[in-house]
């Protein structure tokens, strides 16, 4: 439901004509092994990978979550006067795992999590599991030792916890639904070069940037990283008491292209947006200063 519209039209068209290599399928596996190892770890009043169907209009969507816990007393939150449930109701956690690479957090990947999370939320609510949080717990598959000293951004541990997701009112999410059902039974009468373009969000974009760092260091500058002209960069690299230089960042689609081990959409070849798209360009040094 939450995957970009073009994407999914595009895959189900041309599915037969889809080739992947199935060692890139590895870390897919790996994903579902640590799920079904989560699985059997579940306590006894846990529900665990356990599938729902709920009503929509006409529609009806499926969600298997990853696991729903009975929340402790002392846990609860103050629910709102107009909640569907009574005050003194059971309350439930929503807990999601990911097996995602660093680089998903660093990047902030994190929205479509909320959404697809607070979809789950909503719609065991309306099934009658009073869920009011959300934990997502991430099992970072890259996770380097050495690299969390070095860098302050650099998640501390393997295990990444996102506690308390912001919770959605329900007409929000409810609303959202709508929408997206609305937009993927549109595209299913469109031809492949009319379809809905992914917006940046969708494609994992990043845009161009430039950075400033030590004349010949490999990282950025505290601060020194963001500038969206090389005249900001410039301004902030003549701040500096020794020899600095500044560095164009191409932005990508990583969703499109690929990046690291991932190789990218796999209808990139029949979607029109990316031949649209320019080609990923080298990192370059811009300017440098002398102390």
């Amino acid at each position: 439901l939450i995957a970009p519209v073009q994407q999914q039209a595009l895959l189900k068209r041309h599915r037969d004509e889809v080739v992947e290599d199935v060692m890139d399928r590895m870390w897919a596996i790996w994903g579902q092994a640590i799920h079904w190892v989560l699985e059997q770890a579940a306590g006894k009043d846990a529900i665990a990978e356990q599938r729902f169907f709920v009503k929509v209009g006409e529609d009806q969507i499926a969600l298997k979550p990853d696991r729903i816990e009975p929340l402790e007393k002392s846990l609860y939150i103050d629910v709102p006067a107009n909640w569907m449930f009574p005050k003194d109701a059971p309350q439930f956690e929503l807990i999601d795992f990911k097996t995602p690479k660093v680089w998903a957090i660093l990047m902030g990947h994190k929205h479509e999590w909320e959404i697809q999370t607070n979809i789950y939320a909503w719609a065991l609510r309306k099934i009658g599991i009073n869920v009011t949080r959300i934990r997502i717990e991430c099992l970072l598959k890259d996770w380097d030792f050495t690299e969390s000293l070095r860098d302050s951004r650099y998640p501390p541990e393997k295990v990444f916890v996102i506690k308390d997701v912001p919770m959605w009112q329900d007409n929000t999410v409810e609303s959202y639904v709508k929408l997206r059902i609305h937009e993927h039974k549109t595209a299913r009468q469109l031809p492949d070069d009319q379809l809905p373009p992914c917006d940046m969000s969708e494609r994992w974009a990043s845009p161009d940037e430039y950075a400033v760092r030590k004349k010949g260091g490999k990282n950025a500058l505290p601060g020194g990283k963001g500038f969206i002209s090389v005249e900001q960069a410039n301004i902030f690299a003549r701040s500096k008491e020794y020899a600095t230089e500044v560095e164009f960042r191409p932005g990508l689609s990583r969703r499109c292209f690929g990046s690291g081990d991932y190789k990218g959409c796999p209808v990139r070849q029949f979607c029109k947006q990316f031949k649209t798209l320019p080609a990923p360009k080298d990192r370059s040094i811009v300017s440098q200063t002398e102390f």
